[in-house]
């Protein structure tokens, strides 16, 4: 009996071990459950807070809006650049802030987002104190807290507006002085030629005139055709260079480099990549017209002694030229910015517009000039 209350005494007490231990070490995972929670409610905090940061400082405009219009949420800067409060916008639908000609398209709009998913739009907004503002407008559907919802980023186009209207500018300007110019050499050229053909085939029908005056009128009259037709030609080739219709861009610029390299005063080094066989002939006028108004540019202003022009075509469908001059360089933007001069750099600018392409100019006082030129085709 003695023996057994005594059994029964030691289980219980390695009942009561085993029970503390479960307990010390239920408490030991609590504990450690409890520091990983709060690890990771910090963690979560940190992003939360990296993200606010990055919603409210980019120079975007970011609108969240449901499916019926009503604004969720929008960033600092969309309620900088419209003058809204956030807890005002809560209360706004897409087409308060739309201009009267583009709130009529909202819902034309929404409803291609949502076959398309994602899409880019023109569209004005209208600011709370009544200023319009052009954008363009990048919007998708995706899923916010289980449902769809539009995400929208705006930027400001009223500075690219203003760079295409003076580029559109700069193109009509020099295309009114091409056409004057081919106009003059018409008329200072071509004209008088044909006028005394004229007067000398006349006077192929007098009575009076002999055999001998008649040949020599004949020659004289085949002379000035000759001279009519080489003034053709020169005048096509200042529209478009014969060498670059006969044997392409690359054989014209070395052709018109070699040219200035014969006067002895500058030294132009130019190379070039194999031009694709179907590069279209209005780039290669293009591209023509532009290293030639460069070398132009570098002959009158820059005093350089030695030119490096290259021509890549190893990343196509993207090509690249880059010029270098020596010469006592200049302040591009004032330049640029100057309605006196830079007519030169302008005209380089807009043909490179007109190709969708892309330009970075470097110079200063002193330290020469280069621009480097990007486009695809």
């Amino acid at each position: 009996m003695t023996l057994f209350i005594l059994f029964i005494a030691l289980f219980i007490i390695y009942l009561i071990l085993l029970g503390y231990q479960g307990i010390t070490t239920y408490l030991i995972a609590l504990h450690e459950s409890k520091l990983k929670l709060e690890s990771t409610q910090e963690a979560l905090k940190k992003s939360e807070a990296n993200f606010k940061l990055l919603f409210n400082s980019t120079s975007d405009e970011i609108f969240v809006s449901g499916m019926d219009g009503r604004f969720i949420i929008v960033n600092q800067q969309a309620c900088d650049s419209l003058g809204y409060r956030l807890d005002e916008f809560q209360k706004l639908n897409v087409k308060d802030i739309k201009s009267p000609r583009y709130r009529k398209k909202v819902d034309e709009n929404r409803a291609s987002l949502q076959t398309a998913r994602e899409k880019t739009f023109e569209s004005e907004h209208l600011t709370k104190s009544g200023e319009i503002i052009p954008v363009e407008l990048k919007s998708r559907i995706i899923e916010l807290n289980g449902e769809e919802v539009v995400l929208s980023i705006s930027r400001n186009t009223i500075q690219r507006k203003e760079l295409e209207r003076k580029l559109l500018s700069v193109v009509i300007q020099t295309e009114e002085k091409e056409r004057e110019r081919f106009s003059k050499d018409m008329h200072d050229g071509l004209g008088p030629l044909l006028s005394t053909i004229k007067l000398y085939v006349n006077e192929l029908g007098s009575q009076e005139l002999k055999g001998e005056e008649r040949s020599s009128f004949l020659k004289y009259i085949n002379e000035l055709i000759d001279e009519a037709v080489s003034s053709t030609r020169t005048i096509s080739n200042n529209l478009m260079p014969r060498v670059i219709h006969e044997y392409g861009l690359i054989k014209a610029v070395d052709s018109f480099c070699r040219k200035v390299n014969h006067a002895g005063t500058i030294t132009i080094q130019f190379e070039s990549d194999e031009l694709p066989p179907d590069l279209n002939a209005n780039v290669q006028l293009i591209l023509f017209r532009v290293i030639s108004e460069l070398i132009n540019n570098t002959l009158k202003h820059a005093r350089a002694s030695h030119i490096d022009i290259r021509l890549n075509m190893s990343d196509l469908p993207l090509v690249k030229l880059t010029f270098r001059d020596n010469g006592i360089g200049f302040d591009v933007q004032a330049v640029l910015n100057s309605k006196e001069s830079g007519i030169g750099l302008k005209n380089i600018l807009s043909r490179i517009s007109s190709i969708s392409g892309r330009t970075e100019m470097h110079s200063s006082p002193g330290k020469g000039f280069a621009i480097d030129i990007e486009f695809e085709i």
